[in-house]
């Protein structure tokens, strides 16, 4: 039987199906004589349902204060992206301390981001395992894939990333996602990239550098710094971004895998009414 790996970018799956109270199909059960939203949570714990308990799991959370993207770069990082409402972050909260008893390997650490400890993992633990699963919608996580790593989207209708249809999916020569993201910028993560530089000119931009999946990754600030593309200011901007998009090395973790309490999860499953996980699971 082979090995496989899962790591979650927590606050990427629980985004995904956090649905506030006021939804037109809310999840929700009635707890302490409140009506307590489990749209977001039921989202993290349907991950057995659909991946089972014969994997390992590492579980990254994302905290509110990041040393990299709030004092080195010096940017208003993810500006105007909309925020969930309070009863997400409950959710989140509890989530944490949730996995936490059922025994699961959870990284949290304050000035980090969820990336940052996805990319360690994946890193520090992927040499052991016949597999490793990425299950996130950061498409810079896409340096994670390899032979075996795959990007796993929390959308349904998203294509997962593998070795395979990396060039296709990204746009850009394999592992060049960064530096494509420096330049061409992201709306999403309010990057901007060097101006009026679309996917056209970073396609052209491709061939000239003749770029390849050999010679960009890790490679990416000293492309933009000696290439003749670009003026000292575009290039400084593509720089400032880079910047954003580069995970910062955190500090060594302990991964100890211990015996999941599948117990303790019924328990919560039931007292949250996530019926058709317990079936999926239990039954």
């Amino acid at each position: 039987m082979s090995k496989e790996l899962v790591i979650v970018d927590v606050s990427a799956v629980m985004r995904t199906h956090y649905r506030p109270l006021n939804h037109k199909f809310p999840l929700s059960i009635e707890l302490d004589n409140k009506e307590f939203n489990t749209s977001a949570l039921f989202g993290l714990m349907r991950l057995y349902k659909a991946w089972g308990f014969d994997r390992d799991y590492v579980f990254c959370y994302d905290t509110p204060q990041n040393f990299l993207k709030m004092t080195v770069a010096g940017k208003n990082y993810k500006k105007g992206r909309a925020k969930p409402n309070d009863d997400y972050y409950t959710q989140l909260n509890l989530s944490r301390e949730i996995l936490i008893s059922l025994g699961e390997v959870v990284l949290s650490q304050s000035g980090y981001e969820a990336d940052h400890f996805v990319v360690y993992a994946k890193e520090e633990l992927s040499p052991y395992y016949d597999h490793t699963y990425i299950i996130t919608n950061d498409k810079d996580l896409a340096v994670c894939v390899d032979e075996k790593t795959t990007w796993v989207s929390t959308r349904a209708k998203q294509p997962n990333i593998t070795r395979e249809n990396y060039e296709e999916q990204l746009k850009c020569p394999y592992n060049a996602i960064r530096l494509k993201k420096a330049l061409v910028g992201d709306a999403s993560d309010n990057i901007k990239g060097v101006y009026r530089f679309g996917e056209k000119k970073f396609s052209d931009f491709v061939l000239t550098e003749g770029l390849d999946h050999e010679n960009a990754y890790g490679r990416e600030e000293d492309i933009i710094r000696e290439t003749d593309w670009f003026d000292e200011e575009e290039k400084a901007d593509a720089l400032g971004d880079l910047s954003l998009i580069l995970p910062l090395e955190v500090p060594k973790q302990e991964f100890v895998f211990q015996e999941r309490d599948t117990d303790k999860l019924y328990q919560y499953l039931e007292l949250f009414e996530m019926n058709s996980i317990i079936k999926a699971l239990y039954e």
